[in-house]
């Protein structure tokens, strides 16, 4: 299971529902792997997910770039291009593991260069896709965005996690609308403050028990 771990936005929680899904498939007896193929700003979210979960297998980022913003803007700055050949390269001298989450940056749509976004990184790692939404408002239509531009790009939507406190109704309003693509709610994920990894290992098993485990594979396949 190859996963490209995306959101409706920056700031929406990727790297924490990554930990805590790592926390579910290690659970379910699965080796997976991180991996954040291209890292910006000051925010290190390859050691933040390595703080948060010690046992799990990391790749480095194929490129770090100082300025917070997109991938291929914050290269600009630096004179530099993003290749993704490189990150494919990558990617591929991995070792054996069951599952990879390979971490986005921002949204599903968010430039690596000027002709290529994360769907294109999506195919060409082989990644199906899980959308990472929050529970604020104006989640309704981020989500939906992220969904359809998924689909029309012919990628494989496994399911949508909510990330945040509470919000009674919403996953069933999320799962009626993007019924028709076959999508929905598949965890919904509290907020984790503080944030720490016994926490994240304990919430990780109940957010990602076995049989989502399970569906997600089989989705995958």
């Amino acid at each position: 299971m190859r996963v490209l771990v995306t959101g409706t936005d920056t700031g929406i929680g990727k790297t924490t529902v990554c930990a805590l899904l790592h926390a579910g498939l290690e659970a379910a007896g699965l080796h997976a792997g991180y991996f954040k193929a291209a890292q910006t700003g000051d925010d290190d979210d390859t050691a933040t997910f390595e703080w948060l979960r010690p046992s799990a297998l990391t790749l480095q980022p194929s490129y770090r770039l100082a300025a917070p913003q997109a991938p291929w803007r914050a290269a600009l700055l630096e004179g530099a291009s993003i290749d993704l050949a490189r990150i494919g390269a990558d990617f591929a001298a991995r070792a054996p593991r069951d599952a990879w989450l390979v971490e986005g940056a921002g949204g599903l749509t968010v430039p690596l260069t000027a002709t290529m976004d994360y769907r294109d990184l999506a195919r060409a790692l082989g990644l199906s896709v899980l959308v990472v939404a929050s529970t604020r408002l104006g989640t309704i239509n981020h989500t939906r965005l992220t969904v359809e531009a998924a689909c029309n790009a012919g990628l494989r939507v496994l399911g949508v996690v909510l990330n945040g406190p509470p919000d009674e109704g919403l996953r069933g309003c999320l799962d009626a609308l993007l019924a028709p693509l076959s999508v929905e709610v598949v965890a919904e994920c509290p907020d984790l403050t503080p944030l720490e990894p016994t926490r994240v290992a304990a919430d990780g098993r109940s957010c990602f028990p076995a049989r989502t485990v399970v569906a997600l594979r089989e989705r995958a396949a």
